[in-house]
């Protein structure tokens, strides 16, 4: 999972130069590729056709049911549904292939000097082949997400392009370490928000915030998909693409995650407080309780609950534990060795507010080997773990609303998700998920007046700590 600490918006005004042209399709659009879903997929196929008849097979939904491991851990789903883009570094320009995060704010990249965890097979940065380079000389803060990686470094400088958008002396972290299970990737981009300056470090804008304050995007947002063959999909800077877009929006407000000593928000991720979940065509529903934030994070596969509310969910859908369960995280599963989803599993409702967003079995469910011959598991997207409560900050003199439970793209690959930096809105749509669609690429209008009206954050979650604290790297 790659989920860190992000906060304060960098203010917008005006957008009046659109170096991002959205009258010519494509420049604002990043395709993004998930080669290890394809490989996923023909083995699940050979699987099926290689399996014994369903009257042999049906015993084994009476049994304990283990499954294969996923690559990497249970909190992140493994490699599974983890989307690749490609972002170019220096002067001339050293390509990488890097994951866009929601769920972290940081730019990192692994170079020639990195050890450790690296990706064997991609590429990493030259410092000595590029003449922007600057070395600040600064140590970066040690990110160490939930899923054990973790990442040390040097704040560095340098040219950072992605198709034709340019931000020149973006400061970003050069990995000197990487400790981590395994790697698919050069590198992440967080897209959440930036730290906000405290009395030793300054506040150092992220890619996407420098491509609005420097006016060169037309909107400020970013939409994201996941194509319907769950092996690529596409992020659009600047605006949004209305190909992709299959109904109306449902806006979410971000919630704050405090405020500072002014009394001004304070914006540390991209969650929204969810009331609660329901089942269609069933009564009852799982109540969430009062400032339970959900983080929307495009760097995670799975959605992840706490251990109690996964165990409540699972059980209501006829789900068991997995026996051999990931590292990190409960995982659950049934037999679906016909390779088919059960036809009897409901859509679930989540609510946030006055808003619900319902996902169906065909995005909350994915198939696993089992560890018996012939045997398919359905394995359930909503992973168990207790990632965080809300926390004291600055030795308790404050508190932060931290993120309770975090929806990756199992959960947000049925949507058209466009993440809205100046008015803090999250929107979701029904995505036309086609493999083919040329793009039609719009600008955004405003959601603020559109909003849900989010739960009032408490004024105990102030943030007063910002001001002192550098150990806000706190990741997931």
């Amino acid at each position: 999972m790659k989920f860190a600490s992000a906060a304060l918006l960098v203010g917008a005004g005006a957008l009046a130069v659109h170096a991002c042209d959205l009258s010519q399709s494509g420049m604002c659009h990043v395709p993004l590729a998930n080669p290890k879903y394809l490989e996923h997929k023909v083995k699940i196929q050979n699987l099926i056709s290689t399996a014994p008849k369903l009257s042999t097979r049906k015993t084994h939904s009476k049994r304990q049911i283990a499954i294969d491991p996923l690559a990497g851990t249970g909190d992140t789903g493994g490699t599974l549904f983890a989307y690749h883009g490609q972002l170019t570094v220096g002067t001339p320009s050293q390509k990488f292939n890097i994951l866009f995060d929601t769920g972290s704010q940081q730019l990192w990249l692994q170079s020639k000097g990195t050890t450790g965890g690296v990706n064997p097979a991609g590429n990493s940065f030259d410092s000595t082949k590029s003449a922007t380079f600057k070395n600040t000389g600064v140590a970066a803060e040690a990110i160490t997400y939930v899923d054990g990686t973790s990442v040390t470094g040097t704040l560095v400088q340098d040219v950072v392009s992605i198709s034709n958008l340019t931000i020149p002396n973006l400061t970003f972290e050069l990995a000197t370490s990487i400790t981590s299970n395994s790697s698919d990737t050069d590198g992440i981009m967080g897209m959440s928000f930036s730290l906000p300056a405290t009395q030793s470090t300054p506040n150092e804008p992220t890619f996407f915030e420098r491509l609005v304050s420097d006016n060169k995007v037309t909107s400020p947002v970013f939409g994201y998909f996941i194509d319907n063959t769950n092996a690529g999909g596409g992020l659009t800077f600047g605006g949004i693409d209305q190909a992709r877009v299959n109904g109306a929006f449902t806006t979410l407000p971000v919630a704050p995650s405090g405020q500072d000593a002014n009394r001004n928000d304070v914006y540390l991720f991209w969650q929204s407080l969810l009331t609660s979940i329901s089942f269609e065509g069933h009564s009852g529903s799982l109540s969430m309780g009062n400032n339970f934030a959900v983080v929307f994070d495009t760097g995670t596969s799975l959605a992840v609950l706490p251990v109690e509310i996964a165990f409540s969910l699972n059980s209501a859908l006829g789900m068991q534990k997995a026996s051999q369960p990931e590292p990190s995280a409960d995982l659950y599963v049934m037999d679906c060795s016909d390779g088919k989803v059960p036809s009897d599993l409901p859509n679930i409702d989540f609510t946030f507010g006055s808003q619900v967003i319902s996902i169906t079995p065909q995005e909350y469910i994915f198939f696993q080997a089992g560890s018996r011959p012939g045997q398919i598991a359905c394995v359930s997207g909503f992973a168990g773990q207790d990632i965080t409560s809300p926390s004291n900050v600055g030795g308790g003199q404050s508190s932060a609303l931290l993120p309770s439970a975090i929806f990756g793209n199992v959960f947000l690959r049925r949507f058209y998700t466009v993440f809205n930096i100046r008015d803090h809105t999250v929107q979701l749509a029904v995505a036309n998920r086609g493999a083919n669609v040329p793009t039609n690429l719009v600008g955004a209008v405003s959601t603020k007046k559109s909003a849900a009206s989010a739960t009032a954050v408490s004024s105990r979650w102030l943030l007063a700590a910002l001001a002192v604290s550098s150990s806000l790297v706190i990741a997931f």
